[in-house]
């Protein structure tokens, strides 16, 4: 088993010359400020929200942040099954050391810059702007970085990938409440994505999330313990990890919460909080979204 002391041929010195990277960097904005422009120009959408932020950004934000949760979701599935021919033996042979170019160039390098772009959308748009949603975005974007230093591939399948299958729904409710705003609980779509939404993150986020955390953490101690992990890396991991799993109770309990409210209440919850959606995310996590605010919403 390698360590993180060895050479990798990902070093964090050279995430600038990684294409894949490179390629989602450049892309995320160019989709957002594009549909933004293509939205304004037509003047679809075009009323302030209550935060302040023109709706037309938010939405954009959304179909955006869409896009990338599907493109992650679908590759976790992809690398955990190894379908279409994808081979990740090395990542499953030591899953905190192993290589797979597959999860570089298609959960890595997309969870990197989704969640530096959302960190940096948190601190612009005022209906994104929260706190925890940043800590959110900038815990996971630190630990993908070490992603490209050989570390936590397989781990990341989940975590980063098959993780933001719960925010699919999520970001399906946001963009409807945005185009079709109080009228939401109208639409088959919103009330649909709703049950999805809460059925899939207790599964994912609530159940497999702790199961698999525990194992990760479990490695990282034996791993720290014997001398092949550094502990630079276990610090960052453990405590970044730890307090993304606290985030997942946190908004867990929300949900259950708005689960036992009963209908009535859920739909008084929702139209009052109809304009506080925020972008993802996590899982994630990976890539999660405001899943605590939305729970209010539900």
């Amino acid at each position: 088993m390698a360590s993180t002391s060895s050479t990798s041929s990902l070093s964090l010195l050279s995430l600038i010359e990684l294409p894949s990277l490179r390629l989602w960097t450049a892309l995320l904005p160019l989709l957002y400020l594009s549909t933004c422009l293509l939205l304004r120009s037509f003047k679809l959408f075009s009323s302030p929200l209550k935060s302040g932020s023109i709706t037309s950004d938010v939405l954009a934000q959304e179909c955006v942040a869409l896009i990338v949760i599907i493109y992650l979701s679908a590759s976790g599935f992809i690398a955990w099954f190894e379908l279409f021919n994808v081979n990740i033996d090395d990542a499953k042979a030591s899953p905190f050391f192993g290589y797979s170019s597959f999860v570089v160039n298609h959960i890595m390098s997309p969870i990197t810059a989704y969640q530096g772009w959302n960190s940096i959308l948190s601190l612009i748009l005022a209906e994104s702007r929260s706190f925890q949603m940043f800590i959110h975005h900038l815990l996971v974007f630190i630990l993908s970085l070490f992603g490209y230093d050989h570390f936590l591939h397989y781990w990341a399948i989940f975590f980063f990938g098959i993780v933001e299958t719960s925010n699919i729904p999520l970001t399906i409710m946001n963009i409807v409440k945005l185009a079709v705003g109080e009228e939401k609980n109208k639409y088959a779509i919103y009330n649909i994505n709703r049950n999805l939404f809460a059925i899939s993150f207790i599964v994912i986020r609530l159940i497999f999330w702790p199961y698999y955390f525990y194992f990760c953490i479990e490695q990282a101690v034996k791993l720290y313990m014997s001398g092949e992990l550094r502990s630079s890396y276990f610090y960052v991991f453990t405590t970044c990890s730890s307090l993304l799993t606290l985030l997942q109770l946190f908004w867990g309990v929300k949900i259950f919460a708005n689960l036992l409210s009963g209908g009535g209440k859920k739909s008084k919850s929702s139209n009052s909080n109809s304009n506080s959606s925020s972008n993802s995310s996590s899982s994630s996590s990976g890539g999660n979204r405001d899943d605590s605010k939305v729970t209010k919403k539900e």
